[in-house]
């Protein structure tokens, strides 16, 4: 028989999407409110390419959602800052794999740490904020020097090195060194975050969800100041375009859990709050 763990998830979580009005659009220029939680290392298990049958590290950003009202459910999102791969698979096969060409493996690399960056850099309204460029010229040579073609264990290895790193910049160490992830009252920083539907070449999966691009563009964070703790305003540098669509191809039942909860929770907000999130 198997022994029950009694402290296991009996639900799956709902996820922060777009919030929409009541009489059609988004709040926000489509964008959501959230904060941050949490920031750690993860690990994704590989079954096939250049880390099969490995664990490898994943760097994870945690986010839920700031409450408009005190009723609304908890939503959540993690954001995974992946390692980037150095195999493609052999033109028709389905099991030999190639090196990627170097410079596409570095532009890869660079679109990488420019989103981690971007993130780091929309920390700034956190009282214990530091700019990563300040950071000691060795730890830069001892840590941000990502392992290109080389062999899985190496590869890890770099990962861990500077995944940890990271985190331990972010969330300090308990001692000297304080998060950057808390705000003047002590609680998880607001920040803004731009989510879109997730593309895949399946259509059996292509919008079936939303997420944040792993290309930046013109921002997908963005610091957030709150009154009361609600929003001040919408967000300046991010928003949904008008070429981009926030619609899903079809609704998960998740989703249209979610839709439904927000239709009956926007029309209800006080007066007092729609005031300050500026008719928004």
């Amino acid at each position: 028989m198997a022994l029950l763990d009694i402290n296991v998830q009996s639900t799956s979580r709902l996820q922060l999407e777009p919030i929409k009005k009541p009489d059609g659009g988004y709040l926000f220029n489509g964008c959501i409110p959230t904060r941050v939680i949490d920031v750690h290392i993860g690990e994704q298990e590989h079954t096939k390419g250049e880390f099969k049958d490995m664990k490898v590290p994943v760097l994870q950003a945690e986010f839920e959602n700031l409450k408009l009202n005190p009723s609304d459910p908890d939503k959540f999102y993690t954001h995974s800052f992946k390692v980037v791969g150095t195999k493609q698979l052999v033109t028709g096969t389905s099991d030999q794999y190639e090196n990627r060409k170097e410079i596409d493996i570095l532009n890869d690399t660079n679109d990488l740490w420019k989103t981690i960056k971007h993130f780091l850099e929309n920390l700034y309204l956190s009282p214990n904020y530091r700019d990563i460029t300040k950071i000691p010229k060795q730890d830069i040579t001892a840590y941000f020097d990502l392992p290109g073609i080389d062999t899985p264990e190496k590869r890890i290895e770099g990962y861990n090195k500077f995944f940890n790193y990271i985190i331990k910049f972010v969330n300090g160490d308990g001692k000297d060194i304080k998060s950057q992830i808390v705000d003047t009252e002590g609680k998880a920083l607001p920040m803004w975050i731009k989510m879109l539907p997730n593309y895949d070449r399946d259509p059996n999966r292509n919008k079936k969800y939303y997420t944040i691009s792993r290309f930046i563009g013109q921002g997908v964070f963005e610091a957030m100041k709150t009154e009361k703790g609600l929003p001040v305003g919408s967000p300046k540098m991010i928003k949904v375009k008008p070429t981009e669509s926030l619609e899903l191809s079809i609704a998960s039942a998740s989703n249209a859990a979610n839709a439904a909860q927000a239709s009956m929770v926007t029309p209800g907000i006080d007066p007092a709050v729609a005031k300050l999130l500026g008719g928004q």
